[in-house]
């Protein structure tokens, strides 16, 4: 009986006939399966539009068997075009049965007559109809992603490429857009926003003018959709330095991990000057506040280093920006954690005293030598005394950092800070301020001439750690020749034992050997020694 069957309905498929249209049709009725399933996969298969409109007259009354053999229909069926057709021009109730058969089936060819039956002003049935539509773009936008085009159907055919499709139900749902305010269905705008690039030129329109019928509700449906186009309208927004506000507040509240995550990946490390002007236009991105910055932590490397990028440019308070760095800062990613003490540059000193610290505490060499590089410039407590520590770090880039950043010390910063620093480093901080600061000697030259005998003490204490003796030299020999004060004569002479040979330097030195003082005698003599390589009795010796 089987075969008999089989028969029976390859005839009546292949029959040009309309009365088998009839025969089938009735068959749908049979309880025989075999008759029943062979019957509904024959009509919809014919190439016979008077099939198709009865299947779809009878499809509330098919068994579930039925329906479901109809779930595997070649691509690009006539049926199709049947559906189309008659939700294009049926009653209302064969424009629902015929949208219902091509959710059902998947059928996305049928999408953009669906559309146009769901933007229609005053259409019965028009929110199930915009659900049939939001629900069949899912379908389309999940066969573009799994498309294969070396794939191969059964046959050897290729697969139709499904993105041919796309852009017909595109152009439906644009003008579904344009038209919003004649039928508020918002499942046409989350199927076009699902569709879309980023970059619809209606789409962009619609957003930018708040007097658009749809513009309030594409807003609505951008702030919780997490489909490809909505984050694209983001991140394109985020580029665009012509993007209207309330879009970018949107793209700021996104913090949920799915959409951030898609977002992030969208902008990219590093961000650009457009990008960064933008974030300036934002109070502060939702992922920052101290109960949320927890889904940073969830993003891969790459993509934490993007979100600090875009928390440093933001309008955002100091604290929550140096919140996320912290967090950032203990990534497993290297270019994560070099990218949040980057950040640390955007942040006031105050703000920046704790990831800082966090930063010169890392185990990553990287880090912790730019870190090094910020401590003078954000005015880090006992900066100097650190760099000097710094320059024992075992790796070669800390030790330069440090080194490069304690030449950078000006002479004021030196005077003002070189007691806080251990004995043993002063002079080693001091000979880099004073090959670094080409105002060094000139400020001292004018320390020795205050009438203060404190500052001019100081001054010679400056000298002899900074290694300007030489450069100083006049100064130090009126020093131990004039000045009235005899604390600063002897300091003077100290170091004139430090000068290269010069006869002036010795001659006062000589002359200074005669003085009623104990102390500056014997110290002229020791800086006699050291300037001579003699003793005063064999220098006089010589000299007589």
């Amino acid at each position: 009986m089987a075969v008999g069957i089989e028969l029976t309905l390859r005839t009546l498929l292949g029959s040009p006939n309309p009365r088998a249209t009839d025969l089938l049709a009735i068959a749908l009725g049979s309880s025989e399966v075999a008759l029943r399933l062979g019957a509904v996969r024959a009509l919809a298969i014919r190439d016979d539009e008077a099939g198709h409109r009865r299947l779809v007259d009878d499809w509330p009354k098919l068994p579930a068997d039925a329906r479901a053999a109809l779930g595997d229909l070649p691509p690009r069926s006539s049926l199709t075009a049947t559906l189309s057709k008659v939700i294009r021009d049926g009653t209302p109730k064969q424009v629902r049965r015929a949208s219902e058969i091509a959710a059902t089936l998947n059928i996305v060819d049928a999408l953009p007559a669906i559309v146009e039956a769901a933007s229609r002003p005053r259409m019965e049935g028009a929110a199930i109809l915009a659900a049939d539509a939001y629900q069949l773009a899912c379908r389309l936008t999940e066969a573009v992603d799994l498309y294969d085009p070396l794939a191969k159907v059964d046959g050897g055919q290729h697969q139709p490429d499904p993105a041919f499709a796309r852009r017909p139900a595109v152009n439906a749902l644009v003008t579904a857009l344009e038209t919003y305010g004649d039928h508020r269905q918002l499942d046409l705008l989350q199927a076009l926003l699902l569709l879309t690039p980023g970059d619809e030129p209606a789409l962009l329109r619609a957003l930018g003018d708040e007097g658009h019928s749809a513009h309030e509700a594409l807003l609505k449906a951008i702030r919780t959709s997490r489909c490809r186009g909505v984050i694209e309208v983001l991140a394109s927004a985020l580029v665009d330095l012509r993007s209207p506000q309330p879009l970018l507040e949107i793209a700021a509240e996104r913090c949920d991990r799915e959409g951030l995550e898609a977002l992030l990946a969208h902008l990219t490390y590093p961000i650009g000057l457009r990008i960064r002007e933008n974030c300036r236009r934002v109070a502060s991105f939702a992922w920052l506040e101290e109960s949320r910055r927890g889904v940073i932590c969830e993003l891969p490397g790459p993509l934490q280093a993007t979100a600090v990028q875009l928390a440093a440019a933001s309008q955002a308070d100091p604290r929550d920006i140096a919140g996320v760095i912290e967090l950032v800062l203990d990534s497993d990613d290297a270019p994560a954690r070099l990218a949040a003490c980057r950040a640390i540059e955007a942040l006031p000193q105050r703000a920046a005293v704790e990831p800082i610290r966090r930063a010169l505490d890392a185990d990553d060499p990287a880090v912790v030598a730019f870190a090094v590089k910020m401590v003078r410039a954000k005015n880090y407590p006992g900066a100097t005394a650190l760099l000097v520590g710094m320059l024992n770090n075992p790796d070669a880039k800390v030790r330069s950092a440090a080194g490069k950043s304690l030449r950078e010390l000006s002479f004021a910063t030196f005077r003002d800070s070189y007691a806080e620093l251990p004995e043993s480093s002063r002079s080693v901080v001091g000979k880099l301020v004073g090959k670094a600061d080409p105002m060094a000697a000139p400020s001292l030259r004018a320390e020795l001439g205050s009438g203060a005998v404190a500052r001019r003490l100081r001054a010679l204490e400056l000298i002899g750690l900074m290694g300007l003796a030489d450069n100083l030299a006049e100064e130090l020999i009126a020093c131990v020749t004039d000045d009235k004060d005899l604390g600063v004569r002897v300091e003077a002479a100290g170091l004139l034992g430090e000068l290269t040979l010069r006869d002036e330097a010795v001659e006062a030195l000589v002359e200074a050997t005669g003085a009623r003082s104990t102390a500056l005698r014997a110290t002229a003599e020791k800086s006699l020694q050291r300037l001579t390589g003699q003793t005063l009795a064999e220098l006089t010796g010589s000299r007589s």
